[in-house]
């Protein structure tokens, strides 16, 4: 079980609203080599799942390509006098809704590992984090849900999650 401190940062400065504060954990060194490692084993099982179609955390893949995508296909709708109808889905907040159970659960059918499985699951699965405010610890409460922010595992996590 791994266990996380956050800190709140203001996004406007001297702000008192919670929803105007950014929160980060503060992982270890030690952390951040595990899952560099983890990411790097794993990169190409994480990419192989992924839909072409898909953009955003995938290289090659960028908004730009998503744009230019996009642009090519109004272009083409407008020089067939072709109806297009385009949906935009509003992803914030989107790695907060991360379930840990599910996710755990749609790795587990990847060629993942058990090692790697196991640092995985423990990195999210019965995590607990409390809340730093001006030098003084909150209680700890476990985490069920979201991506960990700052993780490098997290945006390709979310990939195979959304998928």
């Amino acid at each position: 079980m791994i266990n996380s401190i956050f800190i709140a940062l203001p996004k406007k400065p001297g702000t008192i609203d919670c929803k105007e504060h950014r929160t980060i954990s503060l992982m270890s060194h030690v952390t951040k080599i595990i899952l560099r490692v983890l990411l790097n084993r794993n990169k190409s099982i994480f990419r192989e799942k992924l839909s072409d179609e898909q953009f955003g955390y995938k290289p090659g893949y960028g908004t730009r390509n998503a744009t230019l995508c996009l642009r090519a296909i109004m272009e083409k709708c407008i020089e067939k006098q072709k109806e297009l109808h385009i949906c935009f889905i509003d992803y914030v907040k989107a790695f907060d809704c991360v379930k840990h159970d599910k996710l755990l659960e749609l790795i587990q059918g990847f060629d993942i590992g058990g090692k790697d499985l196991r640092l995985i699951r423990n990195m999210y699965y019965d995590h607990k984090a409390a809340i730093r405010i001006r030098g003084e610890l909150g209680e700890w409460v476990r985490i069920k849900m979201g991506a960990r922010n700052g993780c490098i595992l997290s945006p390709d996590l979310f990939n195979l999650y959304s998928e």
